[in-house]
C-alpha cells in the first residue's frame, strides 16, 4: 500500500544516492575537502547563506505561485474529492517537464560561468524554441487526455479532464518563465526573481479565490494558468530591461536555430566519443 511506495522511494533515493557517491571522482573529493578544511565551521555556513538565502527565498515564491490553487482549492471545496482530481490533471500535465528539467539545472551552471552575450543568447535560443517544443507536447496530451485518465486512473477521474483543459496553458508557458527565471538567478539577481513571485502571490490570490469559488477544481486550474501568464509576464519585462534583448528574439523561432543545435549535438558527439574510446581501451 502507501508505506509501500513510500519505501521504494526511500530505496530508489538511496540507490541514486549511493551509484552517484561511487562514481564520483576521490581525487576532487579530496581537493575540494582540503579547500574546506582551510575555513571554519562559522565562516563556510556564512559563505553559504550570503550564496543562497535569496534563492531559498526564490524557490519558496516558486512554491507559493504553484501551490497556492492547490491550497485555496482545499480550503474553500472543504472536500478531498476535488483536490485529488485537480492533482491527477496536474500531475500528467507534469511529466511534460521531464524534457525541460535537466536542461534547466546545467543551465544556471552555464549562465553564471559564461560571458553576457553568449549566456544571452543561449537563455534566447532556449526559450523560443522550448515554448514551441511544450505546446506541442501539451497539444498532443490534450488530444489523448481522456484515454490517459482511464488507462493511468481509471474512469471514476475523468472529471479531471476539464481540470486539465484549464491548466494546460501553465505548462506551455512554464519552460520559458524557468529558463528566464535561471538566467535572472544566475547573473546574480536572484532577489528581484523573489519579489516577482511575491508581487504574484499577492496579484494572483484573489484571482484565484474568485474562480474557484464560482468554478471549484476547473477555477483552480483557471487561476494556475492565470499566475503562469502574470508570472511569465513580470519575468519577460524584467529580463528585456536587464539585457536588451528584443522581445521578438526571446519569443519567436528562428531557422538560424537549427545550425545552433546542429552544432551543439556535433560537439556532444565529440566528447562521447574519446569516453567510448577510453573506456574501450581499460
Amino acid at each position: 500500500g502507501i508505506s509501500g511506495a513510500i519505501l521504494a522511494l526511500l530505496l530508489s533515493e538511496a540507490l541514486a544516492f549511493l551509484l552517484l557517491f561511487l562514481l564520483t571522482n576521490a581525487k576532487r573529493a579530496e581537493i575540494a575537502e582540503e579547500n574546506i578544511q582551510r575555513l571554519s565551521t562559522g565562516k563556510l555556513l556564512l559563505r553559504f547563506w550570503r550564496y543562497g538565502r535569496w534563492n531559498y527565498l526564490l524557490m519558496f515564491s516558486n512554491f507559493l505561485c504553484e501551490e497556492l490553487p492547490l491550497i485555496l482549492l482545499k480550503k474553500i471545496s472543504l472536500m478531498n474529492a476535488p483536490v485529488g482530481l485537480f492533482l491527477r490533471a496536474r500531475g500528467i500535465g507534469q511529466h511534460t517537464h521531464i524534457l525541460v528539467q535537466p536542461v534547466s539545472q546545467m543551465l544556471f551552471p552555464f549562465t553564471a560561468a559564461s560571458k553576457e552575450t553568449v549566456a544571452v543568447r543561449r537563455t534566447n535560443i532556449l526559450c523560443r524554441n522550448f515554448m514551441l517544443i511544450a505546446a506541442a507536447m501539451i497539444g498532443l496530451v490534450t488530444l489523448l487526455i481522456k484515454p490517459m485518465i482511464v488507462i493511468l486512473y481509471g474512469e471514476e477521474f475523468l472529471p479531471a479532464t476539464g481540470v486539465f483543459y484549464a491548466i494546460a496553458p501553465s505548462f506551455i508557458f512554464w519552460p520559458f518563465c524557468r529558463f528566464i527565471e535561471i538566467h535572472i538567478a544566475a547573473s546574480g539577481k536572484p532577489k528581484q526573481v523573489f519579489y516577482l513571485g511575491l508581487i504574484t502571490v499577492l496579484v494572483g490570490a484573489p484571482i484565484s479565490y474568485f474562480l474557484i469559488s464560482e468554478y471549484g477544481m476547473v477555477g483552480a486550474g483557471l487561476s494556475m494558468s492565470i499566475i503562469n501568464v502574470i508570472l511569465v509576464f513580470l519575468h519577460l519585462l524584467l529580463y528585456i530591461k536587464l539585457t536588451g534583448t528584443p522581445f521578438s528574439e526571446v519569443i519567436f523561432p528562428r531557422f538560424s536555430d537549427i545550425t545552433y543545435y546542429k552544432q551543439a549535438l556535433g560537439s556532444l558527439r565529440l566528447k562521447i566519443v574519446p569516453i567510448k574510446n577510453r573506456r574501450s581501451k581499460n
